[in-house]
């Protein structure tokens, strides 16, 4: 069930989506009018306490960056029985996994404009010595054009890569966040993690956007986890494309981090 919360100069409207751990809203602000879209993570019990401070971490993270590429951030908080809520600007359009799913595959050219602009909101959190840890289809937004603008969405699990305490908390090894299908081999490990993590993220999702399919679909999560854990399959090859695309693919998914671009 969806929480019923209040936030201080904001009118909730109706649900846009729902995710296993949150839900998004249509708001607008009551003084100026503007539409915004509210994303609420309700109180939980188990991990309430996990979820909630990535959200918030969220929220802080994404309020601090200014980048075209991605998703504005205009406040978060927390209210008294625990749900959080991050207050977003409203895009319009569709996320690539949905785009996907509509038409199976995108062009060489839509690729590179895709890759070329999450690439650039890459690398505006890498300079900061965070990690996004979760690019896939999901969190990339086409917004409606023209032109149209890839903006990155969800950066909840992402960490910095730099130990400087004063900021966000360090990844922890051992433990594991991402999507299997587009998870890095190192990260599937709980191994030590920075931009080039990201970089297999980016190319796993070009890759999906090639060739119609998702890496290691044939098999269940666990099994997709120990054959990412053993980290010994050969980039996959991606045919029917341009040479120099389809080989810097393969590169960006090699399973030894020192060895991508």
């Amino acid at each position: 069930m969806n929480p019923i919360i209040s936030i201080p100069n904001v009118q909730l409207g109706e649900s846009l989506g729902e995710g296993a751990a949150a839900t998004v809203f249509a708001g607008t602000l009551a003084d100026t009018g503007r539409a915004v879209a509210v994303k609420v993570v309700p109180a939980r019990r188990g991990d309430a306490a996990g979820l909630a401070k990535r959200a918030l971490q969220e929220g802080r993270l994404c309020w601090s960056l200014d980048h075209p590429n991605i998703v504005r951030v205009f406040g978060s908080g927390q209210t008294a029985d625990g749900h959080v809520w991050i207050l977003m600007e409203r895009l319009t359009g569709e996320t690539l996994y949905a785009r996907l799913a509509r038409r199976g595959t995108l062009s060489p050219a839509e690729v590179l404009a895709v890759a070329r602009d999450v690439a650039r909101g890459l690398c505006s959190i890498h300079a900061r010595g965070v990690v996004h840890r979760d690019v896939k289809p999901d969190n990339v937004f086409l917004c409606a054009g023209p032109p149209e603008q890839t903006k990155l969405l969800d950066l909840g699990i992402a960490s910095l890569a730099a130990n400087d305490p004063t900021r966000l908390v360090h990844t922890q090894a051992g433990l594991v966040f991402g999507t299997p299908g587009y998870m890095a081999p190192e990260q599937a490990r709980g191994e030590s993690i920075d931009a080039r993590t990201d970089v297999y993220g980016l190319a796993a999702t070009m890759y999906h956007c090639l060739t119609g399919q998702v890496r290691y679909a044939d098999g269940t999560v666990v099994d997709v986890l120990r054959r990412l854990v053993t980290g010994t399959e050969p980039p996959p090859a991606v045919t029917g494309v341009p040479s120099a695309l389809a080989d810097l693919v393969r590169r960006c998914l090699h399973p030894e981090p020192a060895r991508r671009p």
